[in-house]
Formats: structure tokens, sequence, C-alpha cells
């Protein structure tokens, strides 16, 4: 098996009510890792290591306080937290983070938004969990523009409104291209609609399996998600959500990285 686990923190609830547990369980057979289990009491560590074990899964257990858990996502696949999750672990977390709340997703699709400065670490992310769960991936653009104001009905003000759809739509299709050469099975939607992003992708989430987003390597201050989409989605998200990382300085373009132009393109 592979040697980076998946992490899960347990939640305050029962054990066998923990569905950030059976998120990871089922994460962790489709990754084929072990399942790594922090919490705070040996009791609830010894029964959800019971739980994983029940599904086939090697397991290791640490008890750890909340407040250090950032740690064990040095060498963890994913960490997964129950929801609302902390935004300090969320912001300092050395991998993905999966926050997962208290109820079933309604959907099965896996959701990504998609800015124009959205790293490709994050799409890959996306493009690797619909790919493994055999689902369609929807990549979202929410755009805005002050120039446009659809309370005045007029010819120039509607041509405005056609050029900054067009325009984002572009910006995503470009964003997209290497992975629908890379992942030709993949069923690959793109929705591009004028709103804010928060409120789109929280309503989204409803019909979701999973939400991709990004989180920007300034979010290392867990000051940094304030106001941003990541953190009303911490609390707001219908479905789980998986925050991933940008690895390196911020990006500069709008190109695929080398390693999706290259490595996932190379039979």
């Amino acid at each position: 098996m592979n040697e980076r686990p998946v992490a899960v923190v347990l939640g305050d609830g029962p054990v066998p009510l923990d569905h950030a547990l059976d998120w990871a369980i089922a994460e962790a057979d489709r990754r084929a890792v072990a399942v790594r289990v922090l919490g705070r009491t040996e009791v609830e560590l010894a029964r959800a290591a019971r739980r994983v074990r029940a599904a086939g899964l090697p397991v290791t257990t640490r008890a750890v306080p909340r407040e250090a858990v950032w740690r064990s996502s040095a060498d963890a696949s994913v960490l997964v937290l129950p929801s609302p999750a902390d935004e300090f672990a969320v912001a300092t977390a050395l991998c993905p983070v999966a926050v997962v709340p208290d109820c079933a997703a309604a959907g099965d699709a896996v959701y990504v938004g998609v800015a124009p400065w959205t790293a490709t670490t994050v799409l890959d992310a996306a493009a690797e969990e619909a790919s493994e769960r055999g689902v369609e991936l929807v990549a979202v653009r929410a755009w805005t523009d002050r120039r446009v104001d659809l309370g005045v009905v007029s010819r120039r003000m509607l041509h405005a409104w056609d050029e900054a759809a067009d325009r984002a739509g572009r910006d995503l299709d470009a964003a997209l291209s290497a992975y629908r050469v890379a992942y030709p099975h993949l069923l690959l939607r793109s929705l591009v609609v004028q709103d804010d992003p928060t409120d789109l992708l929280e309503t989204l989430s409803v019909e979701a399996g999973l939400l991709v987003v990004g989180r920007s390597e300034r979010g290392l201050l867990a000051r940094a998600l304030a106001g941003s989409p990541v953190a009303a989605l911490l609390r707001a998200a219908a479905c789980p959500l998986l925050v991933v990382p940008e690895d390196g300085p911020q990006r500069r373009t709008l190109l695929p990285s080398p390693a999706t132009r290259l490595a996932r393109l190379t039979p």
C-alpha cells in the first residue's frame, strides 16, 4: 500500500455515527492506503480502529490534541475533519483537507470552483477524485463585472454582459483543455454563471457529491481565510468539501502546469 495514509479526526459524537470516519474509510479504500485515526481518548480510538479493520483496511491511531492535528498532515494524503471544521487546521494543513458534514451528500458529481488564479493542483485533485469515483466533473466559474448591470435594459448593457460571459467561458475552457485530453473517459462539464462565487458554490453543494476548492498559500495564517469562499463553505457546504493547498508560488498563468501537460499526457 501507498505509505501516505488518509488521516481522520474523530468528531465529538458516537463513533458509529461518525460521517467523517465513514468518508475516510471509503476514500482510503479507493486510494488503497491505510487509515490513521486521530482522537483524544484511547477508548474512541479503539472503537474507530475496529471499524476500519472491519472494512479490510490497515489502521494506526494517535491521541493528539485538536490544536496539533495539522502536524499529522505532513505525511498524509488527505486530512479528514468533521464539520464544522477548525479554520486553523484547514489553513495550516500540509495536505488537502476534506471537511465532512453530518449528513449524506445528495448527489454523486464532483464540483470544482475555478477562478482565474486557481492552481492546477486543485484541478488535478478534482479530476482524480471524479475519475476514481466514475462520476461527472463540473468545473464552475462565477464571474462578476462592475460594468454589467442587467437592471439597466439596453443594447449596450446586453452586449457587455455577453462579452463578460464569453470571456469567462473562454478562460475556463483554456484551463480545462489539458484535462479533456488527459482524461478522455471523464465526463467534464463547464458551468459559467454571473454570481457571487461563495453563494454559487454553496447552492451547488446541495446537489454535489464532493466540492473541491483551492487554498492560496496566503491562507497559511488562519486569519487569511476570513472573508474567503473557503471560510464560508467550511460552515455552509451541504456536501463534503475538499480544500486543496497550492504547491509552490502563486500562479501567474492560466496554462496547465508542466506536470499536467507532460506527465498526464505521456502514454
